[in-house]
C-alpha cells in the first residue's frame, strides 16, 4: 500500500499542478515523498502489489530511457514553438512527447550505451573521459547557440513591432477599441495579434532608464525627464505594478512628470505578510522598509502610483481572515507615507489569467479561429475584490483615490484575451507591454478628475 500511495501522489501532482503552483514551494512535497515512499517500500510481493505493472516491458523501458528523456524534454518545450510558429498547442505537445520519447531512446541506444559499456582505452583513462566531455559539451553549446541566436532574431522581429505599435498607438487598437468615445467597428475576425503568443513570455515590461540599486531597493526613471518636469511621481509595488509602468509612461508623457519605479517581484507594498519561504519574507520586510525611508528622503516626489497582484496566502492576522487582513495590511503601510506624499492612487488590480489561456490563443490563429470569444474568461472566476481598492474606501482619506481599467478588459460576463488585435496577458497574469500601453490614454482621461483634486506639486530642487 505504501508503494501504491507514493505511485498516487506523484501521478495527481502530475494531473493537479498547473503554471500558479508554487513550485519550488510546500506543494513540492508531495511528488517528493511520494517518490521517497515508492524508494523506501522497495519491491514488494503480493497480490496488491504494484511491481507486476511495474515489470510491464512498456513500464522498462520508460525507466531504462529516463534519464535522456530527461535531458531531451526542456530543449524541446522551449523551441519548437518558435520553430513551429504555425502549429497548434495540441499539435506542439504531441511532438514533443514523440520527439522526447525518440530522441531519448536513440541518445540512449546509440551514445549512452556504446560509452557506459565500452572497452577503448580511452573511456578508462580520466583525461580520456575529460576530453570526450569536453568535444561531447562543445557539439551541445554550439547547438544551443545556433538555436539561441535564432530564437532571439524572432523575439526581436517581435518586439520591433510592438514598438512600433506603441509610438504610434493607433485610435482603436487594444484598449481603445473598447473605449466608447472612439465609436470603433468591430472586426470580422482576428487573424493576428500583436504581440504573438510565441513571444509574449520573452517581452519585458516598458523601458525604465537609469537604474540604481540602494541596499533592496531598485530606483528606475520613466516618464519625462527630471530636469523638464512638473511633478515628480512614484510607482511602487511587485510585478503588477511594473506591468503599469507602460501605461502610467504614457500618462507621465502627456502631464510632463518625471515618474521614478520601485518595484519587488513578489512583495506587495503593504504591511501584510504573505506565505512566502523565511528569506523571500525577509528580503520583502527590508524592501518595503527602506522603501519607505527612500520616500521620506525624497521630498520631490508628491504623489504615490501602488499596484499590487490581488490574493494569495496571507498570513492572518488574529481576529481577521485573509482578506481583511490584506485590507489592513495596505492601509497600515499608506500611513507611513509622509506628508510630501500624501497624495495617493491605487491601480486596481486586472483579471487572473492561465497559460493555457495563451495557448488557447495560439490555437485559434493557427487554426483561423478568432480567439475573441473562444478564449475569452469568465469574469466571476478571474475577478474578484481587491483589497486595494477596499483599502481606499475603507480609510475615507481624501489624498487616497482609486482608479482601474477593468471594464476595457471584461464585460458583465466574460474577460477578453485579445482585444483590439492587441495580446492582453503575456502569462498567467501579467500585461503585455503593448497592451498595457494602449491603456495609457484612456488611464489619463480617468485621471483628471484625481489630478485637479491634488494640491499644486512643491517647487523642484535642482537636478544634481
Amino acid at each position: 500500500m505504501v508503494s501504491w500511495g507514493g505511485l498516487a501522489a506523484i501521478v495527481v501532482a502530475g494531473f493537479v499542478f498547473t503554471d500558479t503552483t508554487r513550485f519550488p514551494g510546500p506543494p513540492a512535497l508531495l511528488p517528493v515523498l511520494g517518490a521517497v515512499a515508492v524508494l523506501w517500500a522497495g519491491a514488494p510481493g503480493g497480490r496488491l502489489s504494484p511491481m507486476p505493472v511495474l515489470r510491464q516491458r512498456p513500464m522498462q523501458f520508460l525507466g531504462d530511457i529516463s534519464y535522456s528523456v530527461y535531458l531531451w524534454h526542456w530543449p524541446l518545450l522551449i523551441f519548437l514553438p518558435y520553430i513551429l510558429t504555425s502549429a497548434s498547442s495540441t499539435v506542439i505537445r504531441i511532438l514533443v512527447i514523440a520527439l522526447v520519447l525518440l530522441l531519448g531512446w536513440l541518445s540512449k541506444r546509440f551514445v549512452e550505451d556504446p560509452v557506459r559499456f565500452s572497452s577503448a582505452a580511452i573511456i578508462r583513462r580520466p583525461l580520456g573521459m575529460l576530453s570526450l566531455g569536453a568535444a561531447a559539451m562543445a557539439c551541445v553549446l554550439a547547438v544551443v547557440a545556433v538555436a539561441k541566436a535564432d530564437l532571439n532574431r524572432q523575439i526581436a522581429r517581435s518586439h520591433a513591432a510592438e514598438l512600433q505599435v506603441v509610438k504610434r498607438l493607433p485610435r482603436c487598437f487594444g484598449a481603445g477599441a473598447r473605449d466608447p468615445l472612439n465609436r470603433c467597428a468591430t472586426p470580422v475576425s482576428v487573424k493576428k495579434v500583436v504581440p504573438s503568443p510565441g513571444s509574449a513570455a520573452g517581452e519585458k515590461n516598458a523601458p525604465c532608464r537609469s537604474p540604481k540599486l540602494q541596499g533592496r531597493v531598485l530606483t528606475c526613471s520613466f516618464g519625462v525627464a527630471r530636469a523638464k518636469a512638473n511633478r515628480v511621481i512614484l510607482l511602487v509595488g511587485d510585478s503588477h505594478a511594473s506591468m503599469y509602468r507602460a501605461a502610467l509612461d504614457v500618462v507621465a508623457l502627456r502631464r510632463g512628470w518625471a515618474g521614478i519605479s520601485i518595484t519587488h517581484t513578489g512583495c506587495a507594498f503593504s504591511r501584510a505578510e504573505k506565505t512566502l519561504a523565511r528569506r523571500e519574507q525577509t528580503i520583502c520586510r527590508q524592501w518595503r522598509d527602506q522603501t519607505q525611508a527612500w520616500i521620506a528622503a525624497h521630498p520631490e516626489v508628491s504623489v504615490v502610483f501602488v499596484a499590487g497582484i490581488r490574493g494569495g496566502d496571507i498570513i492572518r492576522q488574529r481576529g481577521r481572515g485573509k482578506y481583511g487582513t490584506e485590507v489592513e495590511g495596505y492601509r497600515r503601510m499608506w500611513r507611513e507615507l509622509p506628508a510630501h506624499a500624501a497624495d495617493l492612487v491605487y491601480l486596481r488590480d486586472t483579471p487572473k489569467a492561465s497559460l493555457s489561456t495563451l495557448q488557447c490563443v495560439e490555437a485559434a490563429l493557427a487554426a483561423g479561429t478568432d480567439p475573441r470569444s473562444g478564449c475569452a474568461l469568465p469574469r466571476e472566476k478571474v475577478l474578484g475584490p481587491d483589497a486595494g481598492v477596499e483599502a481606499v474606501r475603507r480609510a475615507k482619506d481624501p489624498h487616497w483615490k482609486t482608479v482601474g481599467v477593468n471594464d476595457l478588459l471584461c464585460d458583465t460576463t466574460r474577460c477578453f484575451t485579445v482585444i483590439g488585435g492587441a495580446l492582453v496577458y503575456k502569462d498567467g497574469h501579467h500585461l503585455t507591454k503593448v497592451f498595457a500601453a494602449t491603456l495609457g490614454p484612456i488611464l489619463d482621461r480617468r485621471l483628471g478628475a484625481i489630478i485637479r483634486s491634488w494640491a499644486a506639486a512643491p517647487p523642484l530642487p535642482p537636478v544634481t
